[in-house]
């Protein structure tokens, strides 16, 4: 073993040590769009979602290689112990989720136990990993007849029995045999890998350098497949050593790979579901795997820093759009066999979420990850408090905030995420204002505990008061008393005796319904459920994510006639004002995705975005949109309205739905048509809540002087820019932004427009920016004091006192000390790094 543990370590190293410099398109992103943050929203995901009972597909082991990946990178210990505890009870109590290395879809599972090897150093994670690899290329005993005849002949080819020449392969092959190699440090493993690759070549590559889906089965250019392919060549690449045979042949198909992709992108600058076919739709997953396979070789120096760098980021910044708020991704195409015609491709659904998606963009993330300047990153990624009004809307460069508190909330606490599992924090204990105002400051420190950034919080009175104790079982942890319906039991299957809890053929129920119970009915809330037919499918149970406490609401049913559900209640004896109603809310997705909506008395919001609800809307409503793209009926999202009550005025909270679909199509009802959970009531401050303003425009490149009075402005861009991104922060968090993002600007002017609206919807404001690229006048400006020039092959800087010159390999080429003078520097073509002494640093082209 302790050989072993000798290549491992020198494999591991010499893996590690090849890692170039990031260029400058890799870096200074937008804050969304910052990988770290991107891959912290796509783990948490990951990581809080259920753990599979049955054998573990490659969809989820994609997305947990991809977080192991992280994890190593940035460092993060806790985040290992929360991956390496979701595979420890694989080995006990959760066998069932162990995979069998029966297929080249199912042997891939091999990598998790072989990277926590790595990471852990624990044998038996070897000892599990290193057999998946080793029986890739064992022959099954007893196989049938003409199975036995093909293995023999793959076997002779020096070909895994597993082999079946379709290109989602070269993913699964060479992933597990990488792994192998490097937990091992045995050339055989990688070698394997690369006879495999060098056979798909063979067989399936095109003269265009991209491939089919199947040869002659399905000869379509279809994005993931190509993907695969992608991936599997600049991961295989990457740990391949410099004298394997192959290398130079893999070499020259990825980088033909690579250029044909570079000429297939959209307008968007990225990818279709047919790579080849412009009318065909965006897909995500695929366009996220070419993007990693390009980071990948701009990184190692295989492809042309200037030509391919540039395509990297606008394909990653257009990717990120295409993420919910939780970090879903959407447009991503289901599981796809092979189809025999294009229109079986175009066909195909798009979704939200899939792990397909979800672990191509996280590979990205891992890849355009840092790991150098990211060990320094001192950022919240949220901050809130539950009782308290945080002014302006959180912004992770923004560092003073007024929080506005509740009359009569006396603790408060923070809520926070952090870039990394393992960041440290202090200042987030509970604070108490019960003296009225006071201040607070949360420090989060980089991974390094080098750096440290203090956020301050500075609490006051505010005018809103919390009236959630006016809503009866406003958590759904409440059922009627089988005595006396008009009391409650807590919903428990001890407390009632079993009323509600037991099945028809007398059994115990792991839920609480209604139709069961003595009281037929839900407490504290109103419906009519002889709307949802003969199902008993309504109730209280715990499956959902992200509840609030253990209890969540659904209601699902079985009626096929058109019906229009509604789950009530009404509120009396409230003060005349502006009100907040909040709930958690989740709706499924096909015959489940109807126009299901939340409403407090007519003004309503429902689940999706306008594109939804083509054909459902219902008329006579005031609605809104929340805007959610993820139809996942177990993940509940966060539902937010406004609605003014005058005086004597009565308030009807609840959900409404019915089983008309967006065509207009009236369908039988599934279950479950939502889930709800934790209605919360805020009596808001009036001015406040019609506040239409920002508070700040954050751009990533030039500079803006905002004030929150001005509508317009007028923006010079360095030279040479060629997209610029702002980001809108509104006073306060609930007011609605539309528009904005990315602006290209590479014809040397664009115009960024935004709209936000009033939390309650009262008062609009448009934003507009007027942005100008300077022209190149020779001298280009890095800051209010540097500024240089290139003419001749002659490098020009004012402004400093000294600077740097390197090349893009990062080799110095020359000192230069100015004392105040203008001094040149004789370069030739080529592009270069220069370093000031004021640490200001700038690429120039010769």
């Amino acid at each position: 073993m302790n050989q072993k543990k000798l290549l491992l370590f020198l494999v591991v190293f010499f893996c590690a040590s090849v890692h170039a410099e990031l260029p400058d398109e890799f870096k200074k992103f937008p804050e969304a769009c910052r990988p770290e943050n991107v891959a912290l929203k796509i783990i948490r995901l990951y990581v809080n979602s259920s753990e599979s009972t049955t054998p573990v597909t490659y969809p989820e082991v994609c997305s947990w290689f991809g977080a192991l990946r992280f994890a190593k990178i940035s460092n993060d210990k806790k985040l290992l112990e929360k991956l390496e505890n979701r595979f420890i009870p694989i080995l006990g109590e959760n066998s069932g989720a162990m995979q069998t290395p029966n297929h080249v879809d199912n042997t891939v599972f091999g990598v998790i136990p072989l990277q926590l090897y790595m990471q852990t150093k624990k044998e038996a994670y070897y000892d599990i990993g290193i057999d998946f690899a080793d029986r890739q290329w064992i022959v099954p005993a007893n196989p049938s007849p003409g199975n036995a005849e093909k293995y023999r002949q793959l076997s002779e080819k020096g070909l895994s029995w597993q082999t079946r020449f379709w290109i989602d392969d070269m993913f699964m092959i060479t992933a597990i045999q990488s792994q192998a190699f490097l937990a091992s440090g045995d050339v055989k493993y990688i070698n394997r890998a690369a006879h495999e690759m060098v056979a798909y070549l063979d067989s399936l590559q095109r003269p265009n350098g991209l491939f089919y889906h199947h040869q002659p089965d399905a000869p379509f250019f279809w994005g993931r497949g190509n993907g695969w392919m992608a991936v599997g060549m600049a991961d295989l690449l990457t740990y391949l050593p410099e004298d394997n045979p192959n290398r130079l042949r893999i070499l020259e198909e990825y980088r033909k790979m690579m250029n044909a992709l570079k000429n297939y992108r959209n307008e968007e600058g990225i990818w279709n579901q047919l790579i080849d076919d412009p009318d065909a739709w965006t897909e995500t997953s695929g366009s996220a795997m070419f993007t990693y396979a390009m980071i990948t070789g701009v990184k190692k120096g295989w492809l042309d820093v200037d030509e391919y760098a540039p395509v990297v980021r606008k394909a990653w910044l257009a990717l990120v759009t295409y993420m919910n708020e939780n970090g879903a991704l959407r447009n991503v195409c289901v599981g796809t066999n092979i189809g025999n015609t294009k229109q079986y491709y175009l066909d195909r659904n798009r979704v939200t979420g899939d792990r397909h998606g979800q672990a191509a963009m996280l590979w990205c993330a891992l890849a355009l990850y840092d790991t150098d300047s990211n060990h320094s990153v001192v950022n919240l990624c949220s901050l809130d408090y539950e009782h308290g009004v945080l002014s302006p809307a959180f912004h992770p460069e923004i560092t003073e905030y007024t929080c506005y508190t509740c009359v009569g909330e006396n603790i408060i606490t923070p809520i926070i995420t952090t870039p990394f599992y393992g960041s440290k924090v202090t200042g987030t204990d509970p604070i108490d204002i019960d003296l009225g105002s006071t201040t607070s400051t949360i420090t989060v420190f980089s991974m390094d505990e080098l750096n440290n950034k203090v956020y301050t919080v500075n609490f006051v009175r505010g005018n809103y008061e919390n009236y959630t104790d006016k809503i009866l079982n406003n958590d759904f942890d409440l059922a009627p008393d089988p005595t006396d319906c008009s009391k409650s039991v807590s919903v428990v299957p001890e407390v009632g005796g079993f009323d509600g809890w037991l099945k028809s053929d007398g059994t115990k129920d792991t839920a609480w319904r209604p139709k069961n119970s003595t009281c037929k009915q839900f407490y504290g809330w109103t419906c009519d459920l002889s709307l949802t037919g003969s199902s008993t499918s309504q109730g209280i149970n715990t499956d959902a994510s992200n509840k609030h406490g253990d209890w969540v609401c659904w209601v699902g049913g079985n009626r096929s006639s058109y019906s229009e559900f509604e789950l009530s209640q009404t509120i009396n004896d409230l003060p005349a004002g502006m009100y907040k109603v909040q709930c958690l809310f989740a709706v499924g997705s096909g015959n489940r995705k109807n126009n299901q909506r939340v409403f407090a008395n007519n003004n309503v919001q429902y689940y999706g975005s306008p594109s939804d609800y083509q054909n459902n809307l219902v008329s006579g409503e005031n609605y809104a949109f929340a805007g959610h793209t993820s139809f996942e009926e177990n993940k509940l999202a966060e539902m937010m309205i406004y609605v003014d009550i005058k005086a004597q005025e009565s308030l009807k909270i609840g959900v409404r739905t019915s089983n008309k679909l967006s065509n207009g199509n009236t369908v039988k009802q599934e279950s479950p048509m939502f889930k709800v959970d934790y209605f919360r009531l805020l009596k808001v401050d009036p001015t406040h809540a019609s506040n239409a303003n920002l508070a700040q425009i954050i751009l990533n490149v030039g500079e803006l002087n905002f004030s929150p009075q001005t509508l317009v402005y007028d923006v010079m861009l360095p030279a040479g820019t060629e997209t610029v991104t702002a980001v809108p922060v509104p006073v306060f968090q609930d007011a609605v932004i539309s528009g904005g993002g990315n602006v290209d600007v590479s014809s040397g002017s664009g115009v960024f427009s935004i709209v936000i609206t009033s939390p309650d919807g009262s008062v609009t404001n448009t934003y507009t920016i007027n942005y100008k690229v300077d022209s190149d006048s020779g001298e280009k400006t890095v800051s209010k004091r540097i500024i240089y020039s290139v003419v001749d092959n002659k490098l020009t800087v004012k402004g400093t006192n000294a600077y740097t010159v390197y090349n893009i390999h990062g080799i110095k080429i020359a000192d230069v000390k100015t004392d105040g003078l203008e001094a040149t520097v004789d370069l030739m073509q080529g592009v270069y790094i220069v370093k000031t002494k004021e640490a200001k640093t700038f690429k120039i082209i010769v």
